[in-house]
């Protein structure tokens, strides 16, 4: 029996198109697909971050500028949502996943390309097994190849994508910070006038 698998990397002209012919693929609409090692392979890309936070004003519609109050309690997760980037990729990326059983994730080496593919599988729900492909050298055949045949426990890089939520939580509680700050300063320039 023939091993299937998906390969998600970050953007098209830097990775997936030097991916692609070191491993065989050949290009199929949006994505490339072929046989490598015995492996049927499907590789398709994002465009960096296609999700951002939701806007406070979204997340509760009471919330506001003006009165400190509107914005609690404060929410313990910073939803997500496509940006217009976002919806031109994620289309094509969610049907991709929900017909994979694994996930080689070949985004950047470093926490944000780590965070750009995890949050694509979690919007996307996927649920099946995740390799990293570590593309720590250069982007030549030799160590594309190399890198494939090296697969990582997701477990192992997890860490970074676990770094890169903890900033944009602390991102997000800082623009509600800075929305409760924003009245009681506007008032004190108030008073000194």
């Amino acid at each position: 029996m023939t091993s299937r698998a998906l390969i998600l990397c970050e953007k098209h002209s830097d990775q997936a198109d030097k991916i692609a012919p070191a491993l065989g693929l050949t290009r199929s609409g949006n994505a490339y697909t072929g046989t490598w090692n015995g492996i049927t392979l499907t590789l398709v890309w994002a465009a960096g971050h296609l999700l951002a936070p939701v806007e406070p004003s979204e997340v509760s519609p009471e919330a506001n500028w003006r009165d400190p109050r509107s914005l609690l309690p404060l929410p313990t997760a910073f939803p997500q949502t496509p940006t217009d980037r976002g919806k031109k990729y994620l289309g094509n990326l969610k049907k991709e996943l929900s017909q994979a059983t694994e996930v080689w994730l070949a985004t950047d080496p470093d926490r944000e390309g780590e965070a750009i593919g995890y949050e694509i599988l979690q919007y996307a729900k996927y649920r099946g097994s995740v390799k990293r492909m570590w593309l720590t050298g250069s982007m030549e055949a030799a160590d594309v190849q190399a890198a494939a045949k090296r697969l990582r426990n997701a477990g192992e890089t997890i860490s970074f994508w676990r770094g890169q939520q903890a900033r944009a939580n602390a991102d997000g509680f800082w623009q509600y910070l800075v929305r409760a700050y924003t009245p009681t300063a506007r008032l004190a320039l108030w008073v000194a006038i």
